[in-house]
């Protein structure tokens, strides 16, 4: 993909991998972290969760399968015999596994040594317990693991809340699987972008949400004021949502069980999900992200005009096109 000759030459797509550590990090320090890890491909489901479930008063737990008693045993059992590392919380999922991890003094080992550790007496107690499964020769765990460091004062709280929702989100996912689909958009033949969510909503009629920062105070209050009239009439406000007054127009359409189009810059990978807000969004059926690019590209996270005028020129033909000119490709 060409890169916008407008930006700096030292932008470039980069090749994201969720396994990488972090090269300014002393991993042997004191520190809280959250890791994840994944299933290997040719072991058994970790746990169940069943769609009832959904009805149930919160929180919702994970039914533990086999390996995943195995993994629940070994995963305490291991952690208990370092004293400077303490679990404090954890989810078993039918494919992954989150904890939070508080490291709380200088370490011997850098901690993948202890993970490595976690990760081997899970596949031990597995072999030992599930002897007669089908499964039982493969490892437990897929190579690697993914670590988020503590960095910044309300991380932690939204860790605890991400493993105990994690459950929640999955069952939504699964009961309302045509409200979280990746596919792609076609506008021309050599124009395509990614799109995620409720890919329905861009059979209603569309409206394109962009502030002028040379309207008067009047044509202000005119454009909000149609804005809302559109919001009400449900029709779809497709947008960036950059500028301030954008944004105010966003909440209220989110208030208003309005429905919802956001242009951004880069797709969602697979297991990656919105955050909560524009989750549980996608899980009313009334929100849609479309993406700018179709590589990750590495940006500096400031808005600059030119990327703004890209994003504001895509919404505006998601907006403005007719549906015939729209096709989605599965």
């Amino acid at each position: 993909m060409d890169l916008d000759p407008q930006l700096p030459v030292w932008y470039k797509p980069i090749s994201h991998s969720y396994l990488r550590r972090a090269l300014w990090h002393d991993y042997k320090s004191p520190c809280i972290y959250m890791i994840t890890l994944s299933k290997h491909p040719d072991q058994s489901n970790f746990s169940h969760l069943a769609p009832g479930m959904l009805t149930m008063p919160q929180p919702i737990y994970p039914k533990l399968l086999p390996t995943g008693m195995a993994i629940s045993r070994a995963f305490k059992i291991t952690i208990a015999r370092y004293p400077y590392i303490r679990m404090l919380k954890y989810v078993i999922m039918p494919d992954h596994m989150h904890f939070i991890l508080s490291v709380t003094e200088e370490t011997p080992e850098h901690l993948g040594f202890y993970i490595n550790a976690i990760k081997r007496a899970c596949t031990q107690e597995n072999w030992m317990r599930n002897a007669i499964c089908a499964n039982c020769d493969a490892p437990v765990f897929a190579e690697g693991y993914n670590d988020r460091i503590l960095t910044q004062a309300n991380q932690l709280n939204n860790w605890f809340q991400y493993i105990s929702e994690n459950p929640k989100r999955l069952l939504i996912k699964q009961s309302y699987p045509e409200y979280f689909q990746h596919a792609q958009i076609q506008i021309s033949s050599n124009e395509s972008h990614h799109i995620y969510g409720n890919h329905f909503l861009l059979s209603y009629p569309r409206f394109w949400v962009k502030y002028s920062s040379a309207f008067s105070i009047k044509q202000k209050e005119e454009w909000r004021e149609r804005c809302i009239e559109e919001i009400e009439k449900e029709s779809v406000i497709v947008s960036a949502f950059i500028h301030p007054e954008e944004k105010r127009i966003l909440e209220k359409a989110i208030a208003s069980n309005g429905k919802i189009i956001q242009i951004v810059e880069n797709p969602f990978l697979h297991k990656e999900k919105p955050e909560k807000k524009r989750f549980y969004l996608c899980a009313e059926g009334r929100f849609l992200i479309i993406s700018l690019n179709q590589e990750i590209i590495k940006y500096d996270q400031r808005m600059t005009k030119p990327r703004a005028i890209l994003l504001n020129e895509l919404a505006k033909k998601i907006a403005c096109l007719p549906n015939e000119n729209l096709r989605i490709i599965r």
